[in-house]
């Protein structure tokens, strides 16, 4: 399934600068690589961001071991965080419950290829960031973020596509995508094979 996501800043207020532009697409690429899930294409403007998300299918997601979730959290997380599950993971083999691990894997299963915990934690991250360097608190998104879900045949998808690289031109920031560093078109031309894969230019 593939889904038009925006969300926007409290108030609207302008406060991705390049640095928090920057940080924001890392972030997202890392979630995206730990989650499953596909950034097909994106945009970040002053006070929101689209993105073009793939969620695969939920039975065709193999299990989680622990030897890829140890891979997928070194992804995402600090060595002594990555340490901590190892440990436990340990532990729970040592004890001999079998349970007991199934239960640490499952935790982590939900998050994969799951469109709410991706978004959700790609605000909450970005929000906690933002806020420790700010010296903010509270909340920075206007709301729960808003989704459509795109039909997968390729015109809708080069649709919606071109919808959000197109962004930076209708704000006249640009008169090209290629030239707006934060979106997918951009990316796409700078050589990132994640972006905007299998679809053609605007």
């Amino acid at each position: 399934s593939y889904y038009h996501c925006v969300s926007r800043v409290v108030d609207q207020r302008f406060i991705f600068q390049d640095h928090e532009r920057e940080y924001f697409v890392s972030l997202m690429r890392k979630l995206e690589a730990f989650s499953g899930m596909r950034v097909v294409t994106y945009c970040v403007m002053s006070n929101h961001f689209h993105l073009l998300v793939e969620e695969p299918d939920q039975e065709d997601l193999a299990p989680l071991t622990a030897d890829e979730l140890l891979r997928r959290l070194r992804l995402l997380y600090s060595s002594h965080h990555v340490k901590s599950v190892e440990q436990e993971l340990q532990r729970a083999r040592d004890s001999g419950n079998a349970e007991w691990e199934n239960q640490i894997l499952a935790r982590h299963q939900a998050r994969i290829g799951n469109l709410p915990v991706f978004m959700k934690e790609l605000k909450q991250r970005f929000t906690q960031w933002y806020n420790r360097r700010t010296g903010r608190s509270g909340t920075l998104w206007e709301q729960r973020y808003k989704s459509t879900l795109v039909e997968g045949d390729p015109h809708a998808l080069m649709t919606i596509a071109a919808y959000i690289d197109l962004n930076p031109i209708r704000a006249h920031l640009v008169s090209s995508p290629e030239d707006y560093r934060w979106c997918g078109y951009a990316s796409a031309a700078g050589g990132d094979h994640r972006a905007r894969e299998g679809l053609g230019r605007i």
